[in-house]
């Protein structure tokens, strides 16, 4: 990865993850001079990062999509109407 090409995910991921713990332990003025060094370097908002040295770093589980609203019953009166 060259300097001029953007960042992937999980290439940000894995930047805020090694810089949690000085984070952590940093204090309030330690911690804003941490956050424009990782604004820099990842190009994300500040407080998108905030949020991710904050909380956990995992991803979010995706829903299941919902389920079938209509029979097969239905279905087959629409597959005769359509064919008809």
């Amino acid at each position: 990865m060259s300097e001029t090409e953007p960042m992937n995910v999980n290439d940000r991921r894995k930047c805020i993850h090694k810089l949690r713990g000085r984070y952590k332990k940093a204090n309030k003025k330690e911690k804003g001079d941490l956050i424009n060094e990782i604004v820099a370097v990842v190009g994300m908002h500040r407080e998108s990062i905030i949020q991710l040295l904050n909380n956990q770093l995992s991803w979010n589980k995706l829903s299941r999509e919902r389920g079938r609203t209509y029979g097969v019953d239905v279905d087959d009166a629409i597959r005769k109407i359509a064919t008809s």
